[in-house]
This record gives structure tokens, sequence and C-alpha cells, in this order.
């Protein structure tokens, strides 16, 4: 089977991950090891997987969280490697959901294995991770991992059913992607502080680190789902506005001034059919993009003003620069 590695596109997380990077290293060879004797089906369906290969920012976030609270056990790399599985999982099944045909440049399982492998591949992926997760013997640490599980589910069942509602409030957004994105990220950080026996202060710390980075890299996702490049991301674009998917750049958009270009926004929105070209054009020409890397730009200065209490030097360097990483992506 192929073997699964950072791609090449993510140096500076590399650079970034300087402080814990023999840690984020032996994270990656489990995660490796997960996959190493599969059952013929499973490699079947992974041997060629766009799996292979990401930006592992969520071990990352674990490992620094964690050495930002103490020192690095076999537990947290454990976990690292857990929560990665995790990940993985979610963007398998959130290509079955959106349509996606192209996940880091390859052709996505749904694609080539059809909507029932996905799904159980996905499920497979869920399983494993907790088989992992129970090798750190921290019932807390498996607590905090499952219940972002839940509130992933949560926002993605969420975002379902307000697809096609144009009056979505910006709060109503925040929470959603809080939950199916943000969520996950706050596990890694809190995950990373409790098997480092953090106080609960610092829990409550990391966990809010992750939580706003989590929600500044979900509204940057959603902006280069609009103006990206595909081959930089490496995925199928445009899937929410072709889906209908109410996002921070068409909520603007559509409280934007002058009143004419929010009425132009709402018409075409109200159509039988999105003219996705059309509509991106007026959303650029609101200033709707602006207002949403503003807004992704606040949450990562709320993560960094949490980063300041972190006593390490270098930790809480990495943990700058990687706001920093969020807020100017353009992957």
């Amino acid at each position: 089977m192929t073997s699964m590695m950072r791609t090449n596109t993510e140096l500076d997380l590399g650079i970034i991950a300087a402080p814990v990077a023999k840690h984020w290293d032996r994270a990656e060879q489990i995660l490796v090891e997960q996959f190493r004797t599969p059952p013929p089906w499973l490699e079947r369906l992974m041997s060629d997987r766009a799996i292979f290969g990401g930006k592992r920012l969520r071990p990352l976030l674990l490992l620094l969280s964690g050495s930002a609270c103490g020192d690095i056990r076999e537990g947290h790399l454990v976990l690292a490697a857990a929560i990665e599985m995790i990940h993985l999982a979610t963007l398998i099944h959130d290509d079955l959901i959106d349509g996606a045909t192209t996940r880091r440049q390859m052709p996505t399982v749904n694609v080539e294995h059809g909507p029932t492998n996905s799904v159980l591949l996905g499920d497979w992926l869920y399983a494993q991770a907790f088989v992992l997760a129970a090798r750190s013997q921290s019932t807390a640490a498996v607590d905090a991992l499952a219940r972002s599980i839940r509130s992933v589910c949560d926002g993605e069942i969420r975002q379902h059913y307000c697809q096609g509602d144009f009056d979505l409030s910006l709060d109503d957004y925040l929470a959603m992607i809080e939950g199916k994105t943000a969520s996950l990220c706050a596990a890694a950080c809190e995950i990373g502080a409790i098997m480092s026996h953090a106080t609960t202060d610092q829990r409550a710390a990391m966990a809010s680190f992750g939580r706003h980075l989590g929600v500044a890299f979900q509204i940057v996702d959603d902006i280069l789902d609009l103006v990206g490049s595909p081959e930089r991301m490496g995925k199928t674009l445009g899937t929410d506005l072709a889906n209908r998917r109410v996002t921070a750049p068409l909520i603007f958009a559509l409280s934007c001034e002058p009143p004419a270009i929010r009425a132009r926004v709402r018409r075409m929105v109200d159509a039988p059919t999105v003219d996705a070209t059309g509509l991106l054009s007026l959303i650029e020409e609101s200033g709707a993009l602006q207002l949403s890397w503003e807004l992704a730009k606040r949450h990562c200065r709320l993560a960094q003003a949490i980063s300041r209490q972190v006593a390490d030097e270098a930790i809480a360097q990495a943990f700058v620069l990687l706001t920093e990483f969020v807020a100017q992506r353009t992957y």
C-alpha cells in the first residue's frame, strides 16, 4: 500500500511544527501503521487514495497544546494519529455529501468506488480511530474525542437543513461551522492538554484556541471555495453555490450596501437555478469577500490572544505562526 505522507505543499506547517517535529513524525508513523496490513477490500479502496497526504493540522494542534501544558507522552502520539483518522473519515463522507469529484488532486472514493463504499470506509476509519484512541487509556481524552464527533455531525446536519435558507444569520452560520469544523480542532487542543495533566483553566484555554482557529480555517475554506485555485486546493471547488449552501461571503453579500447590489444578489439566489458565475461576480462587487477575510482574521487574533498565555516561548510562537498560516493560506 502507498505510504502516507504530508504533501509537499505543507512546508509552511513543517516550519511551524519545528518545536514538536519529532513527535509529529512519530504520530505520522503510527498513522501509517494502521494501514500496513489491511484486509484486501481496504487495500482496494485505499491503494491510490487521496487520503495519503494532507496538512496534518489536527495532530499538530494536539502536540503543540500538549507541549504547552507539559511533556509529550506516547498517549499524545496515538491520539494525534487517531484524530487525523477521524478527520480523514469526515473528508470521505463530506465528498459524498457534496458530490465532489476530486480530493488532493485525485478522484474521490465516491467517484471511483461509489457511495456505499464511501460510507463504509469512513465508518471503518471512525472505528479504527477509537481502537487506536483506547490505547491512550485516558477516559477523558476519549470522551473529548467522542463529543467532538457528535458536534461535527450536529454541524453537518444543521448545514444540510440550512441549504437554501438565504435568511440564515451570521451567528447561526458561525454556530454551524463551530460544530462541523472547529469542534475537532478544539478537541485536538483539549486532548493535548488533558494528556499533559493540565489544569481545568489550561484545558479550557487550549480548547478555545483550537475553536477560534477552526472557525477561521472554515471561513477561509468557504472563501477559497469561491475564488481559490482548484489546482492549488487540490479538490473540487464551487460546491457551496452548487448546493445552495449559505456561507460567510453570501451572508455578507445579502446584507451589503448599496441596496441595489443586495437586491440583485437576492434575486439570483431565489432563482430556480443558481447562476454561479454571475453570483460570484456580485459577491465580489459587494465587498463580501473582504468582510469574510476580516472575520477570519478576527478569530485568528482571538486565538493569538490565548497563545500569549503559553509560557514556552517556542510553542507560543508556533501558535502565533499557525494563526498567520490560517489567515493567509491559499490551499
